[in-house]
């Protein structure tokens, strides 16, 4: 999330520019939460998920990156279609999708290491917001059904 800074930004100015509001951050660990636990059937440690809410507050965590690696080994694989299907295979309704994959786009959107993942996770929701916005532009009620 891209927030606009002031002049001479401090490193606050910084981390609040690059960070999610506090309801978002927490939205986004449950749901990161959730299909770690329930759809690739991993237990995320409490350092995992203090690294996570560090990236979604803004703060660099070069040194924390060790934590996304052993993790979240199916956000450092060059091909993410294997974790996508799988989130795909649990929640198949585009809408359900495309909520569910954003939080993991909006981390490696922060994280510089990632920079080939990034790109293809974000085409893919990008996709499925697409999906989801012609499936609901189908579903538009006409004058006949509106009573």
């Amino acid at each position: 999330m891209e927030n606009t800074l002031p002049p001479n930004p401090t490193e606050t100015d910084k981390v609040t520019a690059c960070g999610y509001p506090a309801n978002a951050r927490g939205t986004m660990i449950k749901k990161i939460n959730t299909v770690m636990t329930k759809v690739l059937l991993l237990t995320p440690s409490k350092d995992i998920l203090r690294v996570i809410k560090s990236i979604l507050t803004g703060y660099e965590v070069q040194g924390d990156l060790k934590y996304i690696r052993k993790e979240m080994p199916f956000l450092n694989d060059s091909n993410p279609i294997a974790f996508e299907n799988k989130v795909q295979n649990y929640y198949p309704k585009a809408t359900s999708f495309n909520t569910m994959i954003i939080p993991f786009v909006n981390i490696l959107a922060q994280l510089e290491s990632h920079n080939k993942e990034y790109p293809q996770l974000t085409v893919i929701a990008k996709g499925a917001a697409k999906e989801y916005s012609d499936e609901r532009d189908e579903n538009a009620v006409n004058e006949e059904d509106a009573g």
